[in-house]
């Protein structure tokens, strides 16, 4: 999936039924790329906020987080802006504030 396809999506009701119950947020015909309208239709209809990666973090391959595992389960560890989420089994979201110790460790070492 490329980043830079843009999209139009009409959303089916009135503009006035829009205006009203979503004041201005959204438009009855959105133009933009895919991602960014899903993110706005999640949030605006849905009521589900969308979790991205922060653009101040990035590898030096460019990738937006990094490989990583938790106990045994390999995963890819997230930097976001106010958390930290690794994605794999189970899902981890830690969030900003809440004292968190970890081991960090290049290659395998024996558990202690």
């Amino acid at each position: 999936m490329t980043n830079d396809r843009e999209e139009e999506i009409k959303i089916n009701l009135s503009e006035e039924i829009i205006a009203q119950s979503f004041q201005d947020k959204l438009e009855q015909v959105m133009k933009g790329r895919l991602y960014e309208l899903l993110t706005k239709l999640f949030k605006f209809i849905v009521k589900i906020g969308v979790v991205i990666p922060s653009d101040d973090f990035k590898t030096k391959e460019g990738h937006d987080g990094i490989r990583c595992s938790a106990k045994a389960n390999d995963g890819h560890l997230y930097p976001l802006k106010n958390s930290l989420i690794f994605i794999h089994k189970p899902v981890i979201y830690v969030q900003q504030g809440h004292k968190v110790h970890r081991v960090l460790t290049r290659g395998a070492l024996p558990q202690l």
